[in-house]
């Protein structure tokens, strides 16, 4: 769904990886017990404007490397 909401409005996409906010709780984050740690990637252009007709293929190959960059963070 994101690769597609990319290509149809012609934005890029930013990968962002959060850490350390499985099972926090209102409490635990304002005592600061857990830390949360947001990590932002590098900008990622799928696909060029001059691409008129994407087909399902397309969209899982992009989003297998959106996968992989996002977890390469």
């Amino acid at each position: 769904g994101t690769v597609f909401i990319s290509n149809f409005t012609k934005k890029n996409i930013v990968p962002i990886k959060i850490h350390g906010a499985y099972q926090i709780n209102l409490k635990s984050f304002f005592l600061r017990k857990k830390i949360i740690t947001v990590k932002f990637g590098k900008p990622i252009n799928f696909f060029s404007d001059n691409v008129l007709e994407v087909n399902n293929f397309d969209y899982k190959v992009e989003t297998a490397k959106l996968i992989s960059a996002i977890s390469s963070l």
